[in-house]
């Protein structure tokens, strides 16, 4: 979907990777514990709406998850 908030990409990203809020901690953690001993590729596109938050965020996700690997696609 289409966002134009840099905050909602993390959940949104959860939200994709079927990793629910628990309540027990944030849309990164969730993500980093779903996807630690994977390999993926995600694919965002029209990231261009996001902005340097949006790819500070993203930076923050590639950190942590040493098997993930983005494609970003813009106008």
């Amino acid at each position: 979907s289409e966002l134009r908030d840099p905050a909602l990409l993390l959940p949104a990203i959860a939200a994709a990777f079927d990793a629910r809020d628990d309540g027990s901690g944030d849309a990164n953690d969730r993500i980093r514990a779903l996807l630690a001993d994977k390999r993926v590729l995600l694919l965002l596109d029209n990231f261009e709406h996001l902005g340097d938050e949006g790819a500070r965020r993203l930076a923050g996700l590639l950190q942590v998850v040493p098997g993930l690997r983005v494609l970003v696609t813009s106008r």
